[in-house]
């Protein structure tokens, strides 16, 4: 019975996590406009 729901949640769930984590990583980027692009390259994944 709860099939699809487990289904849909795996689907959304990492797709929400990468939207919340980008959304959080661009208003810190916004907040700190001091930081060159050389003390980002520490960040990438």
């Amino acid at each position: 019975m709860y099939d699809g729901l487990y289904l849909l949640a795996c689907l959304l769930l990492p797709i929400a996590w990468g939207v919340i984590v980008n959304w959080i990583f661009k208003r810190w980027l916004n907040a700190s406009p001091s930081r060159n692009s050389a003390s980002l390259n520490d960040y990438q994944i």
